[in-house]
């Protein structure tokens, strides 16, 4: 800087006595251009001079650089298809096919995948609104009720006195129908971009409604219904990352399962009609690539993990559904053991899969034609039919006539791919597809988990996003489901997590998984810094503003905690667990009125918890109005909760 100003100083005395001269002496123009050029000259080697040291500034403290993400593979892509490329469209609509396709279309709109999702003004001329089918019905001291009102349908849930008066109820508008109706339906409501799943359901086979599957009264107010929840379901699920529930407008890009999922985005095909611009499965040329079509929604895993940088959508057939997402499994267990798992890990261990091999190598469509519905009556023939293909030459070593004596239609499948119920495990195959020659009778087993028996169903690939990684993520994916052992899985997470966020400080998923296994170790100063980091990456992340908020309160901080869970309720306003968990908070910190407002959201959300009475009472009572808590009180007791003795208690203390 001394530099600087001295140099500033003999400019400004050589341009003053340059420009004296030049007036008193009368000097010629072209000797004052020369001292001017000479003086700006000077001016310009100064700064040069000075340039470095002004522009010098402390240097940042920065994280490190995320590492670069995989190669998207539908950019990498260099196969025979045009429209593998993101550049090209879904159309959403099968109808467009049609004039090519008709025969095709016609058939498959009787599939099951054809007709697996629906509005509800589709299906309602068959839906049965009566007591013979159960309507309403009782559960577990609550009345459900399904009703049509025109061409809607609704769905009501209440809780009745001693004399059959409602004394808290929530009515669903259902939307959507999940389900061909084949074994049943399921329902989806719509609330301003969020979608829930009703508590009430169809089952075909009995003909009556009933409680939707794993729903309790925890779950009747409706159960949110996640991204990777409809991606099977639905034609495409326009999901918003992030949340637990919200859909970006609209909802879904055609409803029920079409051809773009097993053939890919349409719009290139359709302008140019080139057979390669559309991806025909049959033409796809490995195994591999074949079966990862069906992968995409009959391959579930003990959990999936979505690719560092991808989402589900972005899969498209004609490449490896393990590109997207990692399929974790239990390691192969004796060979005899039968597990509860989805059709293509059955497969996968069966002997035919594993002898076949080539143009022979079993495959999904080895058995089931994607385009048609195989009835009843026509089971027997048509996998028959099947299995000879590989089977002519080497046939059943028992004779007909033992056969007959135990299949009287000499059915294959019926004694080499049993059925067995799984009512009570989620997304498993109903059918044995291990395909074993003496197979075992009665239900699947459910194998205990440990971090040490978890695998990735494919081996990683080159370009993948690491398999620790994603490891991480499905060690915390278990605990929080909790299908696992917490403290173990917790510990395997926060492990493999530490280092995999250490090569990638950028990865909000790992940092959401990563905090989740901390509170589980109960290190919640640690885990609260791992969803802050999330966050400042992802701000609008409902799910980690959740957990943010109860790290924060576990450290007693609680107004950073109220902050959280306003965010959270902004995110996602339809969720009663936030305004419940917030509601609380409220009250400890002695924020009455806006206790009062979150409390009366909650109990409309849902209008029996006992919680959110006693809550409310907590608020009557302070604002003195004891008789207005009386009378809530009385309401709680006309719903008969479980722990009615215990709340008495509580509330003749309150009033003391």
């Amino acid at each position: 800087m001394l530099a600087l100003r001295a140099g500033k100083d003999t400019i400004a005395g050589l341009t003053s006595n340059a420009m004296s001269e030049a007036r008193n002496r009368n000097r010629s123009p072209r000797r004052w251009l020369i001292f001017l050029f000479m003086a700006a000259l000077l001016i310009a080697g100064v700064i040069a001079a000075a340039l470095p040291f002004l522009l010098r500034r402390p240097s940042p403290i920065t994280s490190p650089p995320s590492r670069s993400l995989p190669s998207d593979p539908r950019i990498a892509y260099d196969g025979p298809f045009g429209n593998i490329h993101p550049s090209v469209a879904y159309i959403g609509d099968d109808r467009r096919c049609v004039p090519c396709h008709a025969d095709l279309c016609a058939s498959f709109s009787r599939h099951p995948m054809g007709r697996s999702l629906a509005p509800i003004a589709a299906v309602t001329e068959d839906a049965l609104f009566d007591k013979a089918h159960h309507d309403p019905f009782q559960r577990e001291g609550f009345r459900f009720l399904v009703e049509g009102r025109g061409a809607q349908v609704w769905h009501k849930v209440s809780r009745d006195d001693a004399a059959g008066h409602s004394l808290a109820s929530v009515s669903f508008p259902v939307h959507f129908v999940i389900g061909s109706g084949t074994r049943g339906r399921s329902y989806l409501s719509n609330r301003e971009g969020y979608l829930f799943q009703t508590p009430i359901s169809w089952f075909a086979q009995k003909q009556i409604w009933d409680v939707s599957p794993g729903f309790s009264e925890s779950s009747f107010s409706g159960r949110p219904v996640a991204g990777q929840c409809v991606f099977c379901h639905a034609n495409r699920a326009n999901f918003h990352e992030g949340s637990s529930n919200r859909f970006d407008a609209p909802i879904f890009s055609g409803h029920a399962i079409g051809c773009e999922r097993c053939h890919g985005p349409a719009e290139r095909h359709l302008e140019t009609l080139r057979p390669f611009d559309i991806v025909n499965p049959k033409r796809l040329a490995t195994p591999a690539l074949r079966n990862a079509v069906c992968e995409q929604c009959h391959l579930k895993g003990e959990t999936r993990v979505v690719v560092r940088g991808r989402t589900l959508n972005e899969f498209r057939p004609g490449l490896l559904f393990s590109d997207f997402c990692t399929v974790f499994v239990t390691a192969a267990e004796s060979g005899d053991e039968r597990k509860a798992v989805s059709h293509v890990e059955q497969m996968h261990a069966s002997r035919c899969y594993q002898d076949s091999a080539d143009e022979k190598k079993l495959g999904c469509v080895s058995c089931h034609d994607p385009h048609v519905f195989v009835g009843p009556a026509a089971r027997v023939a048509h996998y028959r039919r099947r299995c000879l293909n590989c089977h002519e030459s080497h046939p059943c070593g028992l004779s007909t006539v033992v056969r007959r004596r135990q299949q009287a239609d000499d059915s294959c499948i019926a004694c080499h791919m049993p059925r067995f119920g799984t009512a009570d495990i989620a997304h498993t195959a109903v059918t044995d597809h291990r395909i074993l020659r003496r197979p075992k009778v009665g239900p699947a087993d459910k194998v205990s988990l440990l971090p040490s028996s978890l695998v990735s169903f494919h081996p990683p690939g080159d370009g993948g996003s690491g398999s620790r990684r994603d490891l991480g993520i499905a060690f915390a994916n278990l605990m929080m489901k909790e299908e696992a052992d917490p403290l173990s899985f917790a510990a395997a997470a926060v492990q493999v997590l530490e280092g995999a966020l250490v090569e990638d400080p950028g990865d909000v998923s790992a940092w959401r998984a990563k905090g989740s296994a901390l509170m589980r170790q109960g290190r919640a100063a640690e885990a609260l810094a791992s969803f802050e980091s999330a966050l400042s990456r992802m701000p609008q992340h409902e799910i980690c503003l959740a957990d943010a908020a109860q790290a924060a309160r576990v450290l007693g901080r609680l107004p950073e905690s109220r902050a959280y869970w306003l965010r959270a309720i902004e995110a996602n306003p339809w969720q009663p667990w936030y305004r419940g968990q917030l509601t609380r908070l409220l009250i400890q910190l002695q924020a009455w009125d806006e206790a009062k407002v979150q409390c009366e959201a909650w109990k409309r959300m849902e209008p029996w918890s006992s919680e959110a009475a006693t809550l409310w009472i907590t608020y009557l009572l302070h604002k003195g109005d004891r008789a207005a808590a009386r009378a809530e009180f009385a309401r709680l007791e006309s719903l008969r909760p479980p722990e009615l003795e215990r709340l008495k208690t509580w509330f003749n203390q309150q009033l003391r």
